[in-house]
Parts: C-alpha cells; sequence; structure tokens
C-alpha cells in the first residue's frame, strides 16, 4: 500500500516542483494541500454515497478496524503530535533532526505493519 501511495504523489510531487521553480510558490503550498483533500473528500463522498441504504438503515454500517490499520493511526496521531510540540518548542520552526525522527516512526511503522502481516 505504501508503494502505491508513492507511486500515486510522484506526479503531484513533480507538478508542485515546476510550479514552484516558475515562481508560483504559493499555488505549489496550496496544491499540496488540496490535491490530497480533494482526493480524500471525493473518495469518501462517493464511497459513502453508494453505501447510503446501509447507512440509513437501523442497525447501520458495520465496520472493522484491521490492526495495520490501527497501527498506522496510532504511528500518524504519534507523529503529528510529535511535529506540533517540536514547531512549538523551537518557535515555529521544525529542526532538520526531527526529519530523522519522521524517518524512524516511518521505519518503526513498516516493521510493525510487516509483523502484523505474518
Amino acid at each position: 500500500m505504501t508503494i502505491l501511495a508513492w507511486g500515486n504523489s510522484v506526479g503531484d510531487w513533480t507538478t508542485n516542483g515546476a510550479l514552484a521553480q516558475r515562481g508560483l510558490a504559493d499555488m505549489s503550498m496550496a496544491a499540496c494541500f488540496a490535491g490530497p483533500s480533494f482526493n480524500l473528500l471525493v473518495g469518501l463522498g462517493f464511497g459513502l454515497l453508494t453505501q447510503k441504504e446501509s447507512l440509513m438503515s437501523a442497525e447501520g454500517l458495520n465496520v472493522t478496524m484491521m490492526p495495520t490499520v490501527r497501527t498506522g493511526f496510532i504511528f500518524l496521531i504519534t507523529n503529528c503530535i510529535a511535529a506540533i510540540v517540536s514547531s512549538l518548542y523551537h518557535g515555529g520552526i521544525i529542526p532538520k533532526m526531527h526529519g530523522y525522527v519522521f524517518w524512524t516512526f516511518y521505519f518503526a511503522y513498516l516493521s510493525m505493519s510487516a509483523q502484523h502481516l505474518m
């Protein structure tokens, strides 16, 4: 799934880089957030629209959360909290060292997800 996510983001990454090089940094920054937000909202909207009858029934829509998804949520929230705390501690700037912390969280997540799949 991670490889698919990276592959899906390569086009956005190159386009945003080209926009920034042409002096359209504001548009590039807006696209970094608008593209994934649009994909998330439209994807969830259509997905929930197809399940409308199940959602409106008395018993509702039964959803189970896999252990890998739960692990992903835990690492995502931990990473976001670490970024906010680091940003507040360093006056709104996330230092380069925190990038290594991000990578450590990422590889820890990958190893724990792999253990869940075995």
